[in-house]
């Protein structure tokens, strides 16, 4: 489990670096690949080891608590990084226009319109004729909320290392 909380922490820094409005899946696949093989280290033996001291008469329960309990994380963890990536990209046009494109930092119409780009990024054609400068605000803004997204998710992955290795228990049965 300690090996796989590495592995994924490496996933979660290398994808920290993927994330723009041209990214494909290709570009994807590498951290992915590494983030879940690391995440199948760790689920596989969470079970394990959730249910390694329960007497075998109760481990049907047991086993519908832990299963139910992942589950619940993982459907939490998706609906909690989706707000932390929806707040991220609202939150940080306003800087992103400031940082990246000053000379618009006060007019309403181009915050409206870097925002409207992201409500068409399913439409390719429309994103290729907007305005240079439009899309790379957008893309910035896209990187960086990313990017935070998956250094918490890294630093979570950090806390589990760090639970795991405070998994010693010498009454665990070997």
């Amino acid at each position: 489990m300690t090996i796989g909380s590495v592995i994924a922490i490496i996933g979660c820094v290398i994808l920290s670096y993927q994330f723009r409005m041209d990214t494909t899946m290709l570009d994807l696949m590498p951290g992915m690949l590494i983030l879940g093989e690391g995440l199948g280290f760790i689920m596989a033996l969470s079970t394990d080891i959730a249910l390694i001291n329960i007497p075998e008469e109760n481990q049907n329960n047991a086993s519908g608590i832990a299963t139910t309990g992942q589950t619940l994380g993982e459907s939490m963890g998706t609906a909690i990084i989706g707000i932390i990536l929806i707040l991220g990209v609202i939150g940080v046009i306003s800087d992103a226009v400031d940082i990246y494109a000053p000379q618009y930092s006060g007019d309403e119409q181009f915050h409206q319109d870097v925002y409207d780009y992201f409500q068409k990024v399913g439409n390719i054609d429309e994103i290729k004729s907007q305005d240079s400068i439009i899309v790379n605000a957008a893309d910035t803004i896209i990187q960086d909320a990313m990017g935070f997204v998956m250094l918490v998710t890294a630093i979570l992955m950090g806390i589990v290392l760090i639970l795991i290795l405070r998994l010693q228990d010498p009454n665990i049965k070997k």
